[in-house]
């Protein structure tokens, strides 16, 4: 029934729903020295319009729109004119007003209200040019990501006290102790189906590692599976390299590729500007980099291939140099590799070969929330692997991101540096230290780059004392005893 664009109606349907929410709460003003009335001060327009959110009506008198509210007790009608409310001598005992909405008093009869709410739930701003930016309506609830950064930093907190001093084995220690301390201290209950080794196997230390099989938080709360790598790059940081990362993601139960026997996979990632199909595990290198070279329009001399440093690969870096392309060899470190390779911008711009099943489930959790294409396939490195891979039933062909981590479910990442590389490193100072994370979730698709000051005089989980006894962090635990500030940290 409005002439105006249909901006103007959006805006006029707006105003009648906030009229009619208003009114049927019982909004009323009640005469001089209270103030202007809340909706009167909302009130546009003229009254019969059926535009004035500000409707009122005296108890005894003519039903007329009130479009503003004044201390002194006056007010304005639906066409401007000025008048006193209360017994028509200016005394004392002045009528109440009570909130009379559209609805009542029959001017919107002739208006579809379904139809002003459609338009209302359909309109993302006033302006049909504006760009209203992510719609975020749909993602609720708990944030399960931002609470897991608080586990990677832990980690990274106490793996860094070790770097460059020789020891992996402590380096892994302390770094598994303080990720299953405030791992243990969240309101989840969680399965580590990804992990370093398996639960029933005697010769494991959960010392060292959070075992497959393992349960880990509260016991209460989401339901999730975990894949948990405490210390990406063990070999790094003993021996004072770069690239070291601690991380950990969650899915809904059952999400998660169990991996079985097998420790490796093959994988190629690629970044999100690669459409899916350009290649593929199943074609030879040299196609893969001619495809690649045609997506992104650079010569095959000008693509940087990543690729795991070990005798496994030879064939791959023999190929890569007769075909001119540029090569970069790393030690260890995969999962921050995978994200390098898959974050916009980078100069790597394919990502292949064998590495562990474990980085690669990681991997592709990464790359379900940030973008990216990625392939696996898991790589029995014997025939014992292979024969018990098949009687488990495992696929042992191409696996999509899909098949690795079940599309439609919620997937959190959190990543924390422990040496400089993709994310900085650990920085220690005095009385504290500084950490940079990556989180990440799949529902909304936000990707977010955190820099932490923790102070070793305000004690919290991510600042634990003596990480070699297990047997009295347990204790401690158990008793609800307060964590004091690590010792070791403060000196460092």
């Amino acid at each position: 029934r409005f002439s105006a664009s249909a901006a103007q109606q959006r805006r006029r349907c707006h105003l009648a729903m906030r009229a009619m929410r208003l009114c049927k709460g019982g909004l009323a003003c009640e005469g001089a020295g209270r103030g202007r009335c809340r909706a009167s001060k909302l009130g546009t327009g003229r009254g019969r319009s059926g535009l004035a959110t500000g409707i009122f009506c005296t108890e005894g008198g003519n039903r007329e729109a009130s479009r503003r509210g004044h201390d002194h007790g006056e007010d304005y009608d639906g066409y401007g004119e000025q008048r006193r409310r209360g017994d028509g001598g200016g005394g004392r005992n002045r009528e109440r007003l009570v909130s009379l909405s559209g609805v009542e008093d029959g001017r919107y009869a002739d208006v579809d209200l379904e139809s002003l709410r459609k338009a209302l739930v359909s309109s993302q701003s006033f302006d049909e040019d504006v760009d209203s930016g992510p719609d975020y309506s749909s993602v609720q609830g708990r944030n399960l990501a931002l609470e897991l950064v608080r586990v990677t930093e832990a980690a990274a907190l106490e793996a860094g006290r070790w770097f460059g001093r020789g020891s992996e084995e402590k380096a892994d220690r302390a770094a598994t102790a303080g990720m299953r301390k405030v791992l243990n201290a969240m309101e989840i209950d969680g399965v580590v189906v990804i992990g370093q080794g398996a639960l029933d196997d005697v010769e494991e230390d959960p010392r060292l590692a959070l075992l497959c099989g393992e349960r880990v938080g509260c016991g209460y709360g989401h339901e999730v599976d975990v894949a948990v790598k405490a210390l990406d790059g063990t070999t790094l940081v003993s021996e004072g390299h770069q690239g070291s990362l601690s991380v950990i993601c969650t899915a809904e139960r059952g999400a998660l590729l169990d991996t079985g026997p097998c420790e490796y996979m093959e994988k190629i990632v690629v970044g999100a500007d690669v459409e899916p199909g350009v290649v593929s595990l199943d074609r030879s290198l040299e196609e893969n980099l001619n495809a690649l070279s045609e997506t992104l329009s650079k010569p095959v001399t000008s693509l940087t291939v990543a690729l795991l440093d070990r005798p496994r690969h030879a064939d791959i870096v023999q190929e890569c140099r007769r075909l001119g392309t540029r090569l970069m060899l790393f030690s260890d470190g995969d999962v921050a590799v995978s994200l390098e390779a898959a974050r916009p911008d980078s100069s790597i711009d394919l990502m292949i070969g064998v590495g562990g099943s474990q980085e690669g489930v990681i991997s592709a959790c990464a790359l379900a929330c940030m973008g990216g294409y990625m392939q696996g396939r898991l790589w029995p490195s014997n025939q014992d692997q292979r024969k018990l891979a098949e009687d488990l039933q495992l696929d042992l062909g191409v696996l999509e991101i899909e098949d690795i981590v079940k599309r439609g479910n919620e997937v959190a990442f959190a990543a924390t540096g422990i040496s400089d590389g993709l994310l900085n490193g650990v920085k220690y100072w005095s009385g504290g230290a500084t950490t940079n994370s990556l989180v990440m979730r799949s529902a909304s698709g936000t990707v977010r780059i955190l820099e932490t000051h923790h102070h070793w005089s305000r004690p919290g989980l991510t600042n634990i004392d003596d990480m070699n006894s297990m047997d009295e962090l347990q204790e401690q635990q158990r008793r609800g005893m307060p964590m004091q500030p690590s010792r070791e940290l403060g000196k460092f």
